[in-house]
């Protein structure tokens, strides 16, 4: 076995596996955070296991098949949710929850505290403009935004109305990517 699950990081995998150099995506319909599936990354020799999305909420739950790349998004199927509990389509933006890395030399952007309530700052370092702080949730749509000055070591960031999880985090100047990572939020 390269890795056995334990429901509480996702159990009943379904659908094929998707290979990228070393690792290994896929989906399981049951087990991890609301016992309603979950998107995994493992590597092929079955280290470095991750769960990248929880299935805990109502707008669809318990994915099968297999998951469907194209550009920064992973395409599905649930086989519980929408308005009539029929199942849905849903998209992942993968390149946000740090599947794809991006290395970042130019500039250190620091995130603290992480994990938090919804309350954090960030602070930039070699940063001399002004730059754009979105704020995504898992489904990858951007639920915080706020230009930072370059005249501000350390930045006040309130997301308190965000519900517990995972958000993803990215700066960018002019357009370009600076850095990016992960927020948890835990209340």
């Amino acid at each position: 076995d390269v890795f056995e699950f334990a429901n509480t990081n996702g159990g009943l995998p379904q659908g094929s596996l998707t290979l990228s150099g070393t690792t290994l995506y896929g989906m399981a319909t049951n087990g991890s955070g609301g016992n309603k599936g979950c998107i995994f990354s493992v590597d092929s020799s079955g280290k470095n296991y991750k769960v990248l999305l929880s299935f805990s909420n109502t707008s669809c739950y318990y994915p099968l098949g297999s998951l469907t790349f194209s550009g920064n998004m992973a395409y599905g199927t649930a086989s519980q949710g929408g308005t009539n509990n029929n199942g849905t389509i849903f998209r992942f933006n993968y390149v946000l929850a740090g599947i794809n890395t991006i290395n970042i030399a130019a500039n250190t952007i620091k995130l603290y505290p992480n994990p938090n309530n919804g309350q954090f700052a960030m602070a930039l370092e070699g940063v001399d403009k002004t730059t754009l702080l979105q704020v995504y949730n898992v489904m990858g749509q951007v639920v915080y935004k706020q230009l930072l000055e370059p005249t501000t070591d350390i930045h006040t960031i309130d997301l308190g109305s965000q519900v517990s999880g995972v958000c993803l985090w990215r700066v960018t100047e002019n357009g370009s990517l600076l850095n990016e990572g992960k927020i948890v939020i835990e209340k």
